[in-house]
């Protein structure tokens, strides 16, 4: 038999990637963890730990998002933490993303705050040196406010007296 004419056995070859779906209409309580995939498109309360979450338009996850990818273009309630993060055009987040890459797409909402995770590490919960500002607390969605320029020195209120000019009618001549 030649090389390029062998059948790989089950064994030699790469799992195919499962996903878990949660169907529109749906509602589940409780913690969701191991899947490969998962794919929200109704609503969850809980956490969800696997490698690749993502939530659909008409998903909705209250609490915690873990992941090495973490996509979501419906609603999220909670803390995403992740390698990359993606937030669609679509996306409403109410709560903190923890991310190593970040992308998010203009229409996305965010009320919360970001921080840049250090690669291989972590981010811990409640460290807040390196985040950005908070829009707002639980509330109505607001989008989020650039940056404002730093603010300069107050100038002295004092003008400069003007310097008197002779008037021409006024000059005595010699």
């Amino acid at each position: 038999m030649g090389l390029f004419n062998e059948k790989a056995s089950p064994a030699q070859t790469a799992p195919a990637e499962r996903t878990s779906t949660i169907a529109p209409g749906t509602t589940i309580t409780g913690d969701l963890s191991g899947a490969d995939h998962v794919r929200l498109e109704g609503i969850l309360h809980g956490n969800v730990t696997c490698r690749q979450l993502t939530i659909g338009e008409s998903g909705e996850l209250c609490g915690e998002a873990e992941g090495d990818e973490v996509v979501v273009h419906g609603t999220l309630r909670g803390v995403i933490r992740a390698k990359r993060v993606t937030l669609g055009p679509s996306a409403k987040v109410y709560g903190d993303v923890d991310h190593e890459v970040l992308e998010v797409e203009a229409g996305a909402e965010v009320e919360g705050r970001y921080t840049r995770a250090m690669q291989n590490a972590k981010p811990e919960k409640g460290a807040g040196s390196d985040k950005a500002a908070i829009v707002g607390q639980a509330g109505p969605m607001q989008k989020v406010a650039p940056p404002q320029s730093p603010r300069r020195a107050p100038q002295s209120a004092a003008k400069p007296a003007p310097t008197e000019i002779p008037d021409a009618n006024n000059v005595t001549k010699h």
